[in-house]
C-alpha cells in the first residue's frame, strides 16, 4: 500500500509541475531513441555476421567440389615425403653434430687457401609437420680462398641429398680473399638408426 501511495504522490507532483512533466517526457523520448538505435545497430551487426557466414559457406561449398584441393593435398604429401627423405637419421644429437662436422671437413678438404670449420652444439627443433625429434646443427666455414672455390662449396651444400640450408655467406672479392659461410644441417634423432651421412 505504501508503494502505491509513493507512485500516486509522484504522479500528482508531475501533474502539478508542467516543467517536470515536459522534462520527464523528453528523457523518455531520448531513452526510447537510444533503445531503438541500440536494437537497430545490433540487428545490423547480426545481419553482417550472417552475410559473412553465408559467403564463407558458399566459398567452402564451391571449393569442396573442386579437384584442385585433391591435387594440392597430393602435392603437399609429396613435398613432405621429399623433405623427410632429405633429413638423415642420427642416433643422438652428439652424433648428428659429428656427422655434420665430418661432412664439412670432407667438402672443404680440397679447397685452396686456408679454411677453418666450426660446428655448434645441436639445437632441438622439435616437431615439424609429421617429422618429430629434429635437431639443427649449424656450422661455419671461414678462411681465405678463391671466389669460384667458395661458390662451388655453396653449390655442393645446396645440392646435397641431406637437408642443408645456406644461412649466410660473404664471398671473396678481388681485393680480399676472405670468406665466411654459415650452414645449417637437419637431422632426425632416431636411437634405432644406423650411422648415416
Amino acid at each position: 500500500m505504501s508503494q502505491f501511495r509513493v507512485w500516486r504522490d509522484a504522479v500528482a507532483q508531475v501533474s502539478a509541475n508542467r516543467r517536470l512533466a515536459v522534462m520527464l517526457a523528453g528523457v523518455g523520448i531520448v531513452l526510447l531513441v537510444l533503445g531503438i538505435d541500440f536494437v537497430l545497430t545490433h540487428l545490423d551487426e547480426q545481419q553482417s555476421e550472417l552475410r559473412t557466414l553465408h559467403d564463407r559457406r558458399d566459398r567452402l561449398e564451391a571449393l569442396s567440389g573442386s579437384e584442385e584441393w585433391v591435387d594440392r593435398a597430393r602435392a603437399a604429401t609429396t613435398s613432405l615425403e621429399a623433405l623427410e627423405a632429405g633429413i638423415p637419421p642420427a642416433r643422438s644429437a652428439g652424433l648428428a653434430q659429428a656427422l655434420f662436422q665430418g661432412w664439412l671437413r670432407e667438402r672443404t678438404a680440397g679447397m685452396d687457401g686456408s679454411v677453418f670449420t666450426q660446428v655448434t652444439t645441436p639445437q632441438d627443433v622439435g616437431t615439424v609437420e609429421a617429422i618429430s625429434d629434429l635437431v639443427r646443427v649449424t656450422g661455419t666455414v671461414t678462411g681465405s680462398s678463391h671466389r669460384d672455390t667458395v661458390i662451388d662449396l655453396i653449390r655442393r651444400a645446396e645440392a646435397s641429398s641431406n637437408l642443408i640450408v645456406v644461412d649466410a655467406f660473404a664471398l671473396p672479392s678481388d681485393s680480399n680473399t676472405g670468406f665466411s659461410i654459415t650452414l645449417s644441417a637437419y637431422y632426425r634423432i632416431d636411437a634405432s638408426s644406423g650411422v648415416s651421412e
